[in-house]
């Protein structure tokens, strides 16, 4: 009655919403991925049952003729009645005969019995038989087989590049906002931004959200802008600031390879001022001699 209509209306919904649920869940990636590998390869699927039918229905009709000649010969009385009879329930038709090859390339029953059969008419058909298993199961299939595979994969590189746009796009948005902030923050127009200034704007909760959405602990800001000050100026460019917290992003490796990074070019600003110094004594000492 309407009432049922209206509760399957209502299942049918659910169902919708739970696919949307699916589409935007990372845990649900690999279910996603099969999904859409499977309505991808819709069509050529089709198209792998069009040839599937094609070969079963040529080697049908061979193996029907191998019928008509069994029950057609001299000696058919002198046969087992149960042979007869196998051979109308199996190959007694066209559409008989394509039942039984599908049902002997899909596991319902064992397909040694029918080349038995058809080999005490001739042995030629046993191994048209033969024949039609090799090609099917190490041709047809596999070629099935390899479409999945084949609309798998393309799916996965097409999800792989949308992260990749999304990451990127993320990025690109997290960058623009950040900019705009430190531009407020940045009282006297310069282009950087000072201690003073960073400081006074870390009380600002955008820029906090800011910072921890991009996982970096604001509890650590002087840290920070130390690592980012290479020259030691105590003044940042607004550019080099955003680029420099989002090479920060992440995990504690990446704050240890940017310490190592701010300390190797420390190390090489005082050997480059030390090596200046020493050839500016050795041109003193070249020119007294």
């Amino acid at each position: 009655g309407p009432q049922t209509m209206l509760l399957r209306i209502f299942r049918l919904v659910r169902l919708v919403r739970l696919m949307k649920i699916v589409r935007y869940v990372s845990h649900f990636r690999e279910l996603r991925l099969m999904i859409n590998g499977l309505v991808t390869s819709l069509r050529s699927l089709l198209w792998s049952f069009v040839l599937l039918g094609m070969v079963v229905y040529t080697f049908s009709i061979v193996f029907v003729q191998a019928s008509v000649t069994f029950l057609t010969r001299d000696d058919f009385t002198a046969g087992p009645n149960e042979l007869r009879d196998d051979f109308l329930t199996w190959f007694g038709s066209t559409q008989a005969s394509m039942r039984t090859l599908l049902v002997s390339i899909s596991g319902g029953t064992d397909w040694a019995q029918f080349m038995y059969m058809l080999e005490s008419v001739d042995i030629l058909y046993s191994l048209i038989f033969i024949l039609y298993v090799m090609i099917v199961f190490h041709g047809v299939l596999h070629v099935i087989a390899s479409i999945f595979v084949d609309s798998a994969m393309s799916t996965s590189m097409k999800e792989k590049d949308q992260l990749i746009n999304q990451e990127m796009a993320a990025k690109d948005s997290y960058m623009t906002m950040m900019k705009n902030l430190l531009k407020e923050a940045d009282l006297d127009d310069s282009g950087s931004i000072c201690w003073d200034e960073f400081l006074h704007f870390l009380k600002d909760a955008r820029l906090r959200d800011f910072f921890k959405a991009i996982e970096i602990d604001v509890t650590e800001a002087r840290g920070l802008f130390k690592l980012l000050d290479y020259d030691e100026s105590d003044a940042v460019p607004i550019e080099e600031f955003v680029n420099g917290c989002f090479r920060l992003k992440g995990n504690s490796k990446g704050i240890d390879l940017a310490t190592l990074m701010y300390e190797n070019k420390k190390m090489m600003r005082c050997l480059m001022g030390f090596m200046a110094y020493t050839q500016e004594q050795f041109e003193l000492i070249t020119g007294k001699m």
